[in-house]
């Protein structure tokens, strides 16, 4: 009795599709199946689809910009378009996870990093802005130096006239 019980349990398991997974890529890993079951063996691990990528920008003097494009993902590779143009001042180290351009002065638009591998491609966009550079900081500088001539010019008119009229009133 108990060898027919086990044999419709076993048929019962078969007919229903028991399938047991195993993944045979973790040290030590020891897969069991049922008798007539179906075993689903993991043998390589699974490389990812580029993901979490990010774009970020940070002003250098002169008015430059350091834009920076970081991912996960095995094997990026990356690309760069400003308003459609393709960007070629690139640095990335073999092996890294991001890849850095600077943007000479004055640039700004729709700036496009595209990274992919052998399994996926994302990209990210940002609009940037010119970065403040000593252009800006010169006029600033040469108004105040304006400001400064003005009052010199005024302070030393006023100086003159009350030593004139000093003078004047001591002569009398």
């Amino acid at each position: 009795m108990k060898a027919l019980f086990g044999l419709l349990v076993m048929l019962a398991g078969v007919s229903h599709g028991m399938e047991t997974h195993c993944d045979a890529t973790l040290d030590g890993a020891q897969c069991y199946g049922a008798l007539g079951g179906t075993v689903s063996l993991q043998l390589m691990t699974i490389d990812t689809p580029v993901s979490s990528l990010q774009l970020s920008s940070q002003c250098l003097t002169h008015g430059e910009m350091r834009v920076t494009c970081s991912s996960e993902g095995d094997g990026p590779q990356y690309s760069w378009t400003l308003d459609g143009h393709t960007q070629r001042d690139t640095e990335a180290s073999p092996g890294d996870q991001t890849n850095t351009m600077t943007l000479k002065r004055g640039l700004s638009g729709d700036l496009t990093c595209t990274v992919k591998n052998h399994i996926s491609s994302v990209t990210v966009s940002k609009k940037i802005s010119p970065c403040e550079g000593p252009g800006v900081n010169v006029f600033v500088y040469f108004q105040l130096l304006q400001v400064f001539i003005l009052l010199t010019v005024c302070l030393g008119s006023y100086w003159f006239y009350k030593k004139k009229t000093s003078s004047q009133a001591q002569d009398q």
